[in-house]
């Protein structure tokens, strides 16, 4: 009975002493939120992390619905806070951001943080400036 509850405790104990060398960090928050709509297209956009991310490696791409992208320069890091410029966006857009980067601890983490950009007034639906032409009816109006 002793043999178990010392190999239990010991097992406890180094489930304990493993889990914070095996969390990674991860995001905690962005401009724009997740899923966020927003009135106007952003000249950049911020990821928050948990901790500190390595200067070294980081990529965040900017995309459109149809692969078009809008990331201008590098990524720039500055404790947990990572910031790409964006030039292009423009109103009624589905856009997301794709992020890796390197954790503290060495790890790559990445994943992506969609939002979309609310469409100008008047803008959903399209209508023509021109009139279409009157029915031809076969009678003269001369």
């Amino acid at each position: 009975m002793a043999l178990l509850l010392a190999t239990v405790l010991a097992a406890l104990a180094a489930g304990t002493l493993v889990s914070p060398a095996a969390a990674h960090d991860y995001l905690v928050g962005s401009v724009p939120e997740q899923g966020a709509t927003i009135e106007t297209a952003p000249a950049e956009v911020a990821l928050e992390f948990y901790t500190s991310i390595g200067e070294r490696f980081a990529q965040v791409a900017v995309v459109d619905a149809e692969g078009t992208t809008f990331q201008v320069g590098e990524p720039v890091v500055d404790g947990p806070t990572v910031t790409q410029a964006v030039d292009g966006l423009q109103a009624g857009m589905a856009v997301t951001i794709s992020y890796r980067v390197v954790s503290s601890d060495g790890h790559p983490i990445g994943g992506t943080v969609p939002f979309t950009i609310a469409a100008a007034p008047g803008e959903a639906a399209t209508t023509t400036d021109t009139e279409a032409p009157a029915p031809d009816t076969g009678e003269s109006t001369t």
